[in-house]
C-alpha cells in the first residue's frame, strides 16, 4: 500500500475513533464551555500584553 494511503487510513480511523468517544461520553456542555473560555483567555492573555496599548491599560488600572 501506498504510505499516503496509510496515512489517510489511519487518520480516519482516529477520527472515527474519537468521534465515536465523544457521543459515547456525556460531559455538561457548560463544562466544556467553562474549560474552553480558560485555554483560550490563557492563548489570548500573553498577545494581548504584548500589545503596548493594553498593557499600558492593564497597568493603569
Amino acid at each position: 500500500m501506498n504510505n499516503n494511503l496509510k496515512k489517510l487510513i489511519l487518520a480516519a480511523l482516529f477520527a472515527a475513533l474519537s468521534c465515536v468517544a465523544t457521543m459515547s461520553i456525556r460531559i455538561p456542555a457548560n463544562i466544556i464551555q467553562g474549560v474552553g473560555g480558560l485555554v483560550i483567555s490563557c492563548i489570548l492573555y500573553p498577545i494581548l500584553i504584548s500589545i503596548p496599548n493594553v498593557r499600558q491599560t492593564a497597568v493603569a488600572k
